[in-house]
């Protein structure tokens, strides 16, 4: 993964050197195979960092997750992007169905959208520099936001749907074609988002052709939702896919992100696409939620193995910080 350090440093005050920087995040457990100055014509002189991530930090698949480690070691504090008050507008005309293997699905309908309109030049450069094919603002928009936050996003066209979603598990060889183009029958271990006539997306790995959005796309469903790992896991490489969406879910992401990252799409869809918007639907299945756990720990014995002599306080600080 390449991160940019202005990126960075819209989350988190940095004021130490690039050879600092990389010195910290290779000491965090973030491998960095090396860095390279970039002249941005609209953020000036900028810093791409590549990482070499292990497949235990999928917390890290993202701007936001490496600036949070970076305030973390530096006691310094962690910004968060601007979440736009959006007025409502629209009604969605969508309900969704979750299931054990994904538990919460956050969704929302827009509709009067101009596709024709473009994102600003610095999401254009920030998605070329990391590696994303400029498609349409919509994509671009949950790219974006996909990098930042690292919670995957996707987004149907609302009037290709047959009514309902359901999230539930294909039939056997039950056939879906991509949006890659690629078609593929399916197995009963898949994981599927249905409308009430088909499959229209392989879940947390890519979405349908026949739902996907086009330039006279004028309404969609955005969809913000957490699959949980051991479902989405293998399932892409059977198919000989690997999208950025499997590579976060096969690791995990975060299950207390998906309203936040929808809202934060929704606020630079309203700027620079325009659009009527129904509020966020949430739709839980309580019981299969992930619990947070309680870790008990003993700061003496912390201490003495580690040969330090750290305070209780600056320990829970520390695990503040970080999100626990």
């Amino acid at each position: 993964m390449q991160i940019s350090r202005n990126w960075l440093e819209e989350f988190v005050e940095i004021k130490f050197s690039d050879d600092e920087l990389c010195n910290q995040l290779t000491m965090l457990g973030l491998e960095v195979e090396g860095f390279s100055k970039f002249k941005s014509k609209i953020t000036g002189t900028d810093t791409f960092i590549k990482l070499d991530l292990t497949p235990n930090r999928g917390d890290c698949f993202s701007v936001l997750g490496v600036a949070r480690e970076v305030a973390a070691l530096n006691n310094l504090k962690l910004r968060l992007p601007e979440i736009r008050k959006i007025k409502i507008s629209a009604e969605s005309p969508i309900e969704v169905k979750v299931s054990d293997e994904a538990p919460i699905y956050s969704g929302r309908y827009i509709s009067g959208l101009n596709l024709k309109g473009k994102v600003p030049p610095l999401i254009q450069e920030r998605l070329k520099r990391s590696n994303f094919k400029s498609i349409d603002p919509v994509v671009d928009i949950t790219n974006y936001v996909l990098l930042e936050l690292g919670q995957p996003l996707h987004a149907f066209d609302s009037q290709k749907l047959k009514g309902n979603l359901n999230v539930r598990f294909a039939k056997e060889k039950e056939q879906i074609e991509l949006l890659d183009e690629s078609s593929i029958k399916l197995s009963k271990d898949c994981l599927v988002i249905s409308d009430e006539t088909k499959a229209v997306a392989l879940a947390g790995i890519m979405g349908g052709a026949d739902s996907g959005i086009s330039q006279v796309t004028s309404s969609i469903y955005l969809e913000s939702a957490f699959f949980k790992p051991e479902y989405i896991r293998g399932r892409a490489r059977r198919f000989s896919l690997q999208t950025e969406a499997s590579t976060r879910f096969e690791r995990g992401v975060d299950f207390k992100l998906q309203r936040f990252a929808i809202e934060r799409a929704s606020s630079l869809i309203f700027d620079f696409l325009g659009g009527e918007f129904a509020p966020v639907q949430e739709f839980k299945k309580n019981s299969s939620i992930p619990k947070d756990l309680e870790i008990k720990f003993n700061v003496d014995n912390i201490n003495r193995s580690l040969g330090s002599s750290f305070k209780t306080s600056s320990v829970k600080k520390v695990l503040e910080n970080l999100g626990m």
